[in-house]
Formats: structure tokens, sequence, C-alpha cells
């Protein structure tokens, strides 16, 4: 009968030991599954970052990108306003030229 008690006794605190690694065991679980989610969560936030930072860029860049299109476009139109100003000049120039050489004609023929 002893034998028996102190079967019973073991089997007792083998149980008692296996539910304490047991819980030990889920306790690890649940650790681990609560880091893997705030790893995720934390990782979700950075991707959520990165993106805005992403479009963000994208949006400068394109305003950028209009920005120079319409200082190239200035540019053309302040290159024609110079050439077409170096043209009135040079057709002044061959103006008072021909004016000259009439003038100089007129004076040698009175002479």
């Amino acid at each position: 009968m002893q034998k028996s008690i102190d079967i019973l006794k073991e089997i007792v605190t083998t149980d008692n030991n296996i539910f304490i690694e047991t819980k030990r065991l889920l306790d690890l679980k649940d650790f681990e599954r609560e880091k893997f989610q705030k790893l995720a969560t934390e990782y979700d936030g950075q991707v959520t970052a990165y993106m805005n930072t992403i479009n963000k860029l994208q949006n400068e860049n394109e305003a950028l990108k209009k920005q120079m299109d319409s200082l190239e476009n200035s540019d053309h139109s302040g290159n024609i306003l110079l050439y077409l100003a170096i043209a009135v000049i040079f057709g002044l120039i061959f103006f008072l030229y021909k004016l000259y050489k009439q003038v100089q004609q007129q004076k040698v023929t009175k002479a």
C-alpha cells in the first residue's frame, strides 16, 4: 500500500513539474507572439513613414520639374526678345549707314 502511495506521489510531483514546464512554454510562446506583433507593428509604422516620405519627395520632384519647365520657357522668351532687339539695332545701323551714304553723296553733288 505504501508503494502505491509513493508511486502516486511521484506521479503527482511529475504532473506538477509537467504543468509548470507547460506553463513556462505557454508563457514563452505568448511572449514571442507579443514580441513579433510589436515588431510587425513597428515595421508597419516604418513602412508607412517611408511611403509618406516617398510621396512627399515625388510631389516635390513634380513641383521642381514644373518650375524648371516654366523657367526654361521664360528663358526662351527672354532670348527671343534679345534676338529681336539685336535685329532692330542692326536694322537701325543699316538705315543710318544708308542715310549717311545719301548725305555724303548729296554733299559731293552739291560741292
